[in-house]
Formats: structure tokens, C-alpha cells, sequence
């Protein structure tokens, strides 16, 4: 039984404990970029022994990556079970370029003004 296994396991049968949510949430981080959610925020009042869990599920990402077929499938169930964290995703993706492409604009106003003093 791979770590992502494990934990799926427990959330399976902890499914309304706050250690699953943060399980779930660290799961889905590994498996993709747009679930960022923090190690600290996956973590946040965990107890030893699911702490552990966390940090054994991080350790086989490390090692097998990516493409661990444990972790995409473990991140598929998880999704399923939480869509609440799938629209928390998208919409931390949404602010994210929204904030981005505000910070362009406001790059591109700078660059203006520096290159015509004249704008004030």
C-alpha cells in the first residue's frame, strides 16, 4: 500500500475529521499546480501519526514524482469526494490571473511614465 493509498484509506473512513480535509487538500497540491494549497495549510493542527502520513505522502512523491498512477488515481477519488476543493482551486486559479494581468497593466503604466515624463 503506497502512503497515497494510506491516506485515502483514512479519509475513507475519517471523511468529516479535519485531518481528512487536509489530506485531501496536500494530495491534490502534489497532484496539481492549480490546488495550491500550502504544506502549513494542509498540516495546520494535525497529530503526530497523520503528520507522519503527510510527510510519508510527500516523501513518495519526491521519489516517484508526478507520475505515480497511486497519486493520480488518489487525487481523482479525492476530487470526487471534495468538490468543494476543486471550485476552491479554480477560484484561486481566476484571482490569481486576475491579479496577474492587474500587475501587467500596472507594469506597462510604470514603464509608460518612465519612458514620458510628461505623464504624470
Amino acid at each position: 500500500m503506497t502512503p497515497y493509498d494510506e491516506a485515502l484509506d483514512w479519509v475513507r473512513h475519517h471523511p468529516e475529521a479535519p485531518e481528512a480535509l487536509g489530506l485531501a487538500k496536500l494530495i491534490l497540491s502534489l497532484h496539481h499546480p492549480a490546488y495550491a494549497f500550502s504544506f502549513r495549510e494542509c498540516t495546520d493542527g494535525m497529530r503526530d501519526a497523520r503528520m507522519a502520513l503527510s510527510l510519508r505522502v510527500v516523501g513518495q512523491f519526491v521519489r516517484i514524482g508526478r507520475e505515480d498512477e497511486s497519486m493520480l488515481a488518489a487525487a481523482c477519488t479525492v476530487a470526487e469526494w471534495y468538490p468543494v476543493l476543486t471550485r476552491r482551486a479554480e477560484q484561486m486559479e481566476e484571482a490569481k490571473q486576475a491579479i496577474e494581468a492587474l500587475a501587467e497593466s500596472e507594469g506597462e503604466v510604470d514603464q509608460r511614465r518612465a519612458d514620458d515624463p510628461e505623464i504624470a
